[in-house]
């Protein structure tokens, strides 16, 4: 376990000395990642987002106990959150209407100085 923690410690100080062109095998000569379109990097993403989608519809026709899985999952995650928000509910006052509120106030204001008056 002390091995893996100084590795991961000895890593991440490395990325964050070492610049990013030398890490990622940029040179001088060449277009860095920064340099990129950003029709280009919209493109890839898109394309990283259809290629995710089209191996999840393949591994629940593989698989299809993993997506009942997961259905189950999120219905489970739903549902509970569901109830946790009524029973937060409950247990918090209902608000007042504030103009109600400030017309209530306001009339015992005005009791309070018509009967120093009189």
């Amino acid at each position: 376990m002390g091995f893996i923690l100084r590795s991961v410690f000895w890593l991440t100080l490395a990325s964050i000395i070492v610049p990013a062109e030398a890490r990622l095998g940029y040179t001088g000569k060449g277009a860095g990642g920064h340099e990129v379109p950003f029709s280009e990097q919209v493109h890839d993403t898109a394309f990283a987002v259809w290629g995710f989608a089209t191996r999840l519809a393949q591994t629940c026709d593989t698989n299809p106990a993993l997506c009942a899985a997961g259905q189950n999952l999120m219905s489970t995650v739903t549902d509970t959150g569901a109830s946790l928000l009524k029973e937060a509910q409950s247990h918090l006052p209902t608000p007042e209407n504030p103009r109600l509120a400030d017309a209530i106030s306001h009339a015992q204001q005005h009791k309070k100085f018509q009967a120093r008056i009189e």
